[in-house]
């Protein structure tokens, strides 16, 4: 077996157990629905803010949207707040289905199937978070069909292995992106990210800072070159763990200071997915330590 079999196929008993992984990715879609349940019906309901003629206009041929089903059932007389109704207790229901581990296979396909016409019939409200949790949620397909038909765990090492390299392949085009422009090489981009979307109080540390734009400098060219440099730092054993906790710690700024939160949560997850293995013996150990702790301490007081 040479070093890319290995890579891709060898059985890898560090990785996150699978279960934890499809848990994972099945709370991301019910975090996706819960956060926008307040306002689904004025974007994709029978009266949306935005026309069908609109959406059908910004959709690719490929793409099928929520309303292709209501002019579909509207000619055998059923009326599209039904469906409405319908396609949302079946996404919920599905969604339920597959983190209880009942019939997980078809529960995934069905998940997957109704975001992807949620997130084509969103085009125009959509932004990167959506699109990271539709691949997530199509990898799942073939990690519940691992799971569920019993095939062999180098096939679920492979399916990680695919996640790892989609994962450095963002980042580095990310960190390119960036690199490509002046703003965050000036520390521009992270000053006008903070201020314009930060709270009150991130923005009044900003503007205590505002004499001081090395420091803006010093955090966009941070962020360039972790990017930049992830497919590499993250494989390198010497460097993977601080690398990883300096991605979270990059991904807790961006949902703390320009309030992305979803998104900052949905990155952490993508790479606890990819690469939580590398933290999970020092995680154990802490939590060893405080349960021993706790321990100690309720033996003392009896």
């Amino acid at each position: 077996m040479n070093r890319i079999d290995k890579f891709f196929f060898q059985e890898n008993k560090a990785f996150l157990p699978i279960h934890i992984v499809k848990n994972m990715i099945g709370v991301l879609a019910l975090l996706q629905l819960i956060l926008i349940s307040t306002d689904i019906a004025k974007m994709i309901g029978p009266s949306a803010l935005i026309r069908a003629e609109v959406i059908h206009e910004m959709t690719n041929w490929y793409q099928f949207s929520v309303f292709n089903l209501y002019t579909f059932f509207s000619k055998f007389g059923i009326e599209a707040f039904l469906i409405f109704k319908m396609l949302l207790a079946i996404y919920v229901g599905a969604i339920v289905l597959s983190l209880l581990n009942v019939k997980p296979f078809y529960s995934a396909i069905i998940v997957w199937v109704l975001n992807y016409m949620l997130v084509s019939t969103l085009e125009l409200y959509n932004y990167g978070v959506d699109f990271f949790i539709n691949f997530l949620l199509l990898v799942n397909i073939g990690i519940h069909a691992i799971d569920y038909f019993s095939f062999h765990q180098r096939y679920y090492t492979a399916m990680i292995r695919f996640l790892q390299i989609h994962l450095c392949i963002v980042y580095f085009f990310a960190g390119l992106g960036k690199a490509l422009g002046t703003d965050w090489i000036d520390g521009n981009a992270v000053w006008s990210s903070v201020n314009i979307m930060g709270t009150d109080f991130i923005q009044s540390i900003s503007n205590q800072l505002y004499d001081y734009p090395m420091i803006f400098a010093l955090i966009a060219l941070s962020v360039v070159f972790l990017e930049l440099l992830y497919p590499v730092l993250i494989y390198y054993k010497r460097i993977r763990k601080i690398t990883l906790i300096l991605v979270i710690l990059m991904h807790v700024f961006i949902a703390l200071a320009m309030q992305l939160h979803f998104f900052g949560f949905t990155m952490i997850i993508f790479n606890i997915i990819c690469f939580g293995y590398i933290l999970k013996e020092d995680v154990s150990k802490y939590i060893w330590k405080i349960s021993a702790l706790l321990q100690k301490k309720s033996l003392s007081k009896n």
